[in-house]
């Protein structure tokens, strides 16, 4: 059996988070969801290399999203 794609879906708004999960999730994706930039940010750092992919506002007020994936790619 193939592993699932993982996915971390990264807003500010908690209703674009709940249809991009519900959405994602219908597909069969396993979705994990942070509420913000910083808290996006402390996902990656726990989870490690377990997303295949992040899905991320740009305008966030904690942490942008450009600063969040810069941050990634380091």
């Amino acid at each position: 059996m193939a592993t699932p794609i993982r996915i971390l879906i990264v807003d500010d708004d908690p209703i674009v988070v709940e249809s991009l999960e519900a959405v994602l999730s219908a597909a069969g994706l396993t979705v994990s969801t942070a509420l913000g930039g910083r808290e996006g940010l402390e996902l990656l750092e726990q989870e490690g290399e377990r997303f295949d992919a992040v899905v991320t506002d740009v305008v966030m007020p904690d942490l942008d999203g450009m600063e969040l994936l810069r941050r990634v790619r380091d």
